[in-house]
């Protein structure tokens, strides 16, 4: 492999980042990526354009792929120089053509979606899930697992997630014996908590506590 070869390799991309370049009055944003052959070899390159395929559906409008981080790919570039980065040798490409994504990674939705479904299923009875305040995890269940994705924030009330909270995990002290249900609330803004109380009452003293500028009703029991 010499400077100016042109090659076609199978690649995958293993990292990418941004960076701003500027050129007198102008700035122009990169983006780097690195990729790596079977045998571990790297390439860079670095570009103010990206890895895509242009495709066009039957309408004639412009739907194209792009590839993401771990996907397998076929790449068409010229051999621009040689570098070494943290020990490591790196083939610097330039002028690169995407031409085809061999093998699609999948996406850190498609990974989130999954691992929730695996945790649903594994529910047992006394098993619930509970979405509550990010902050309530964090101070009293942040020995339960969390459901995947779950994680929300939102423009008018505190972010929140969504809690496994298995059966025989301790009742808090003061309430040993009590029976719970859990209890959706809704409030006036639309903003939804799921609480595990032992009475309507108390989720509802509850969500006037953590939120106590918006008006609540209960919408829905669930019975353990």
């Amino acid at each position: 492999m010499n400077i100016k070869d042109r090659i076609t390799l199978e690649l995958t991309l293993k990292h990418e980042y941004e960076y701003e370049k500027t050129f007198g009055y102008r700035t122009d944003s990169h983006t780097v990526f690195i990729m790596e052959d079977a045998e571990g070899q790297q390439y860079k390159w670095d570009t103010t354009g990206t890895l895509v395929i242009d495709k066009y559906d039957e309408k004639g409008e412009w739907c194209p792929e792009f590839a993401h981080l771990g996907d397998t790919i076929i790449l068409k570039g010229t051999v621009k120089d040689f570098s070494e980065y943290k020990g490591t040798l790196q083939v610097v490409l330039t002028r690169c053509q995407l031409l085809e994504i061999t093998d699609k990674a999948p996406t850190k939705e498609e990974i989130e979606d999954q691992k929730k479904t695996e945790q649903l299923a594994s529910l047992q009875n006394g098993d619930f899930v509970w979405n509550m305040p990010y902050r309530q995890y964090k101070e009293h269940y942040a020995d339960c697992e969390t459901i995947a994705g779950s994680y929300e924030t939102h423009e008018n009330y505190a972010p929140t997630i969504s809690v496994i909270v298995r059966n025989g995990r301790l009742k808090a002290s003061g309430v040993r014996g009590e029976h719970f249900s859990g209890y959706e609330l809704q409030s006036n803004e639309g903003h939804k908590v799921t609480y595990r109380a032992v009475s309507e009452d108390n989720a509802l003293k509850r969500a006037y506590k953590e939120y106590p500028t918006e008006t609540w009703e209960c919408v829905k029991i669930y019975c353990y």
